[in-house]
């Protein structure tokens, strides 16, 4: 049976079975949704299952089965300690089958196999791992390595020993403020395990922040709430409790009502609205590097936000604030970190190259968890925009995203429709969009504004791209029927533009006016500019559709089209058909469709008997089209379809 299974998860999983998918996909069947989904953590080692039984065998000694036991379990990876632990010689391991299954380099050893490690650690009877943790808590403690021996000592116990949970929590904090999370997960939970009642809060709020850091919602929510319930509420539980909430369902918990750090978790949660504006302007970046690489890139300067996102890296010791979060700079903030540096990879015009890091990072971190599934939204546009259509990350994210699917997909859908040539569908999903959202604040995301309503809702976005989405709209409102000197002021005020993406969209509108216009001359020129910054910009798609204009214009070799989608169909029955391409996006379908027919011969009353309309109602659609061509009369348009035709 098929599982949904978290990209990366599913490539843990892969690692952990050297590359063998189907192994991997037989322990993905025996865990748990929410750990396929990411949402808890996987257990440790992995399940043992039919696979690897017959891949690994039986064919190793009791002697072998302890050095290997010893290799499983030991807290590092250091040889000497493996060899006094397990009462052998370099020489003897070298020439025994255990030494054939670690790899053996530098002073360090590791399991060459993985499953191998899955294999013997499962066989073993809880007897067998008691007293090899106890050896082992005796060669670090003879060693002098108090917190080796600490991490031994609690799991040689056969009954909880309250005196080791606050040694033992101290030890999770260590590991979370250096970012190891899944090792912070397994200490504090094994505190929680020994703690009595003095300590047992102190144990949930420990594994929830580490829970919380690695990503593992369900387990952060399940840890810190019985906290929240209790007679004293805590402070730092509370925030860690708001974050994981916001992340896993949308929305915090009634109960907490602390908003002493609101602005951090709505920043993590992904609550844009006027974001830019409570974000004071002189942040640390080295306290604070989401908050400030999003407060540059908004201020105009993406690649100062770029920089900040590359270059800060978390502080040995984590502040008292992110402490408190429970997100330290483990894979969740991580997450966060990855998904920012593609929406400003993709601000800065970059969309083939935050494609490919969104695809990178879904391996490694829980990236459908960022922003309220940013990611899957961002990966969507990217898609369309390189491919033409939606793809697998897009797909594979929202599979596993614990928020509600989006079932209304307007600006996708419009996009979709106008790189494929049906700018009137197009304008129509737009116009959904464009009612269901404005009254709100969205994320500015590669959209689509060279068709559709000319007032669009309020986005989150840098200048450069606010600036764009004006022009084109401005290209749009001065229509075809403008004086040429207007156009080209919006041409020269379009070098301004710094994103290759937004300035080649803008190109290729004003390559598209021309067409109309029937400047072939003007429109080529813009239409190929267009095309080479749309190549830089990695928007094959949008690359694709404006090659298909100047293949029909004769500008461009049919073989030179590599269209990803199916832009702009030409009927060879159709005889108007490049002149009805290149006014789909200045006119509504209706008009269109009438501009058209007037442009054939046909009367008013022939179209109203046509269309089932009355003479008046296309008189007026008719006068409609006239204004915005800057003709006078049915000839003139007719000799303007024509003219525009002929240039293909």
């Amino acid at each position: 049976m098929q599982r949904t299974i978290a990209p990366h998860v599913h490539a843990q999983l892969v690692a952990a079975c050297c590359g063998d998918e189907e192994i991997a996909a037989e322990i993905a069947d025996v865990l748990t949704p929410e750990q396929r989904a990411g949402l808890s953590a996987l257990p440790d080692p992995l399940p043992l299952v039919p696979g690897i039984r017959a891949v690994v065998g039986a064919a190793l000694s009791r002697s072998d089965l302890r050095i290997l036991l010893i290799a499983a379990v030991c807290v590092d990876d250091r040889v000497d300690v493996l060899l006094e632990a397990g009462g052998t010689t370099m020489t003897g391991l070298m020439d025994s089958a255990a030494g054939s299954v670690l790899s053996l380099v530098a002073g360090r050893f590791w399991y060459a196999d993985p499953r191998v490690r899955i294999y013997v650690h499962e066989s073993a009877d809880l007897a067998a791992r008691t007293a090899v943790h106890r050896t082992l808590q005796a060669v670090y403690e003879a060693r002098g390595e108090a917190e080796r021996a600490l991490w031994h000592r609690a799991l040689g116990c056969m009954q909880g020993d309250g005196a080791l949970a606050r040694p033992l929590l101290r030890l999770s904090a260590q590991a979370l403020d250096a970012g190891q999370a899944d090792r912070a997960y397994a200490i504090a939970r094994e505190a929680a395990s020994h703690a009595d009642a003095p300590d047992v809060d102190a144990a949930r709020i420990a594994a929830g922040r580490a829970a919380l850091s690695g990503g593992w919602l369900d387990d952060a929510v399940a840890w810190l709430t019985p906290v929240m319930a209790g007679a004293h509420p805590d402070a730092s539980a509370a925030q860690a409790l708001s974050i994981a909430t916001m992340l896993r369902y949308g929305a915090a918990p009634s109960a907490i009502e602390d908003e002493r750090d609101a602005a951090d978790r709505d920043l993590l949660a992904g609550h844009w609205a006027g974001i830019d504006a409570s974000i004071p302007e002189d942040i640390d970046p080295n306290a604070a590097p989401l908050r400030a690489a999003l407060r540059a890139a908004l201020g105009g300067d993406v690649t100062e936000g770029l920089r900040i996102l590359a270059v800060v890296t978390a502080p040995p010791h984590a502040t008292a604030q992110s402490a408190s979060h429970g997100v330290a700079h483990g894979p969740l903030l991580r997450a966060h970190r990855e998904v920012l540096a593609a929406l400003l990879r993709t601000w800065h015009g970059e969309l083939g190259e935050a494609r490919a890091a969104l695809e990178r990072a879904a391996s490694a971190v829980p990236l459908a968890l960022p922003f309220c599934g940013l990611a899957i939204r961002l990966a969507r546009r990217l898609e369309l925009a390189c491919d033409g259509r939606s793809g697998e990350l897009s797909a594979a994210l929202e599979a596993v995203s614990p928020l509600p699917r989006m079932q209304a997909r307007p600006v996708e859908r419009a996009i979709a429709a106008y790189l494929s040539g049906r700018s009137d569908e197009a304008s129509v999903h737009l116009g959904i969009w464009a009612e269901r959202t404005a009254r709100g604040i969205d994320i500015g995301l590669p959209g689509l504004d060279e068709v559709g309503p000319l007032e669009v809702p309020v986005q989150v976005q840098p200048p450069d791209a606010a600036h764009a989405g004006a022009l084109r709209r401005q290209i749009r409102a001065v229509g075809v029927g403008a004086a040429g000197a207007a156009l080209d002021d919006i041409a020269e005020e379009a070098r301004s533009i710094r994103s290759p993406f937004e300035r080649g969209r803008i190109e290729a509108l004003l390559g598209i006016v021309a067409l109309t216009r029937g400047e072939a001359a003007a429109a080529t020129r813009h239409l190929r500019a267009s095309i080479g910054m749309l190549a830089d910009a990695g928007a094959d798609a949008w690359r694709c559709a404006v090659e298909a204009r100047l293949v029909k214009l004769g500008e461009l070799p049919v073989i030179d089209v590599r269209t990803p989608t199916t832009p702009i169909q030409i009927c060879a029955t159709d005889p108007l058909g490049v002149c009805r391409s290149a006014w789909q996006p200045m006119l509504t379908a209706r008009e269109l469709e009438i501009a058209m027919l007037i442009a054939e011969g046909a009367s008013n009353r022939d179209i109203a008997e046509r269309l089932h309309l009355s003479v008046r109602t296309i008189e007026v659609h008719a006068g409609r089209v006239f204004r915005k061509f800057d003709v006078r009369t049915r000839g003139e348009l007719t000799a303007l379809a024509h003219r525009t035709n002929q240039h293909g």
